[in-house]
């Protein structure tokens, strides 16, 4: 084989299940492309791997505080102290923790390729101040990320973030994580529907509204649940149904809100892997992400490719490409529970919109195909190896 790529997935401590499922797809199309994958996670139970050709796995969590930088610096000592050390490392959703392994990879001569996701609120340069660092170590941090190999940012909105961090404009190129249509498409019909629901535990004659993703404060999931609990009452079977690991800094948050629901209106399922989120698509009436901040969201991609009409939160540079050519989703502001109520009852009324959103999303879904941009991603791995 080529080349050794890691793929660095909640790498020392937790992150969101998407980028999980994002990293899932990248190792399943380069393991299908001869080259050796090792995913580096600190979440091995959230990943998946097919029984034909397995992906390896390296396990590495670090969660100790107040040490944390001590025991960062040992998790990443022990990483590359691996027999077989990478040629290409991949790293999906930057966090600061990671400068020590980025200026170790700069060292030994191993390839970085840093894809930016997350843009806002836990952007690369906020993450930082947000937290509990000064803003001079945030603005390190970005420099160094800057000297990655190749640059790769999700959306419009942090590809312009990149420029104007003064990153060099040669490094940067902005082309979307691919999606496998072959897992992430409609059902075939309604009896496939309804046999996947009834796996869910839910009824054919259900109205399903599903969200996916971190139950948590930048997700808006205070909102959804709010503008359900005012939709509710005026949908004839209603249930609004979640699914994504819960945060335990709204932990609490999380459950008094869901104490507000009768408990025939709503499902929580947990955190689900990717096959299981695209089959959860499938059940679906309508999808609805509401969040405050995102790059360009793995699961509106996701919710597209299965032909899902949906609401989503307008965020330009990073969702706005949903309304801009055809309308492939109705537009919310984020934190708007009244009008969120109110495009719920809109296409819970409309079978027509519902339709035409439907086609619409399925049209716009074939930019982000692994077939469409598998040859995009063998060119840069190939330049990045050589």
């Amino acid at each position: 084989m080529s080349e050794t790529i890691w793929l660095l997935s909640r790498v020392f401590v937790p992150n969101s299940g998407g980028a999980s499922r994002r990293v899932d797809e990248l190792a399943y199309f380069l393991r299908n492309e001869g080259k050796r994958v090792i995913i580096v996670t600190s979440n091995r139970s959230e990943h998946e791997s097919p029984l034909q050709n397995p992906i390896e796995f390296i396990n590495s969590r670090v969660d100790k505080f107040p040490w944390f930088w001590l025991f960062t610096l040992k998790a990443t000592w022990k990483l590359l102290r691996q027999a077989d050390k990478p040629n290409i490392i991949y790293i999906n959703s930057p966090i600061p923790e990671l400068f020590l392994l980025v200026v170790l990879c700069k060292l030994l001569k191993i390839k970085i390729l840093l894809q930016l996701t997350l843009q806002g609120c836990d952007g690369p340069i906020d993450y930082v101040s947000k937290k509990k660092y000064p803003t001079f170590i945030s603005h390190f941090f970005v420099n160094l990320l800057g000297h990655a190999d190749l640059i790769l940012p999700l959306g419009e909105g942090l590809f312009r973030q990149s420029i104007e961090f003064g990153w060099d404009k040669d490094r940067i190129l902005m082309l979307p994580q691919p999606k496998d249509a072959k897992v992430f498409c409609p059902p075939k019909d309604k009896n496939e529907r309804d046999r996947i629901r009834e796996e869910f535990g839910c009824s054919g004659e259900d109205f399903l509204i599903g969200f996916v993703g971190y139950i948590n404060q930048r997700k808006g999931v205070a909102d959804l649940i709010g503008a359900w609990n005012i939709a509710r009452k005026d949908i004839v079977n209603g249930k609004l149904v979640l699914a994504g690991k819960t945060d335990p800094n709204d932990h609490k948050m999380c459950a008094d809100l869901f104490r507000e629901l009768p408990e025939d209106s709503y499902k929580y399922l947990g955190t689900l892997t990717r096959e299981q989120v695209a089959r959860f698509m499938k059940t679906l009436d309508i999808f609805i992400l509401p969040s405050y901040a995102e790059g360009l969201p793995n699961v509106v991609l996701e919710a597209i490719l299965t032909g899902l009409p949906s609401i989503v939160s307008y965020l330009p540079g990073s969702t706005d490409f949903l309304f801009l050519e055809t309308q492939a989703a109705l537009k919310i502001k984020p934190g708007d529970q009244q009008g969120l109520s109110k495009q719920i009852l809109t296409l819970y009324q409309d079978e027509t919109l519902r339709k035409k959103l439907s086609q619409n999303a399925i049209l716009l879904s074939q930019h982000f195909t692994l077939e469409r941009l598998k040859p995009k991603y063998l060119e840069i791995f190939k330049k990045l190896g050589d």
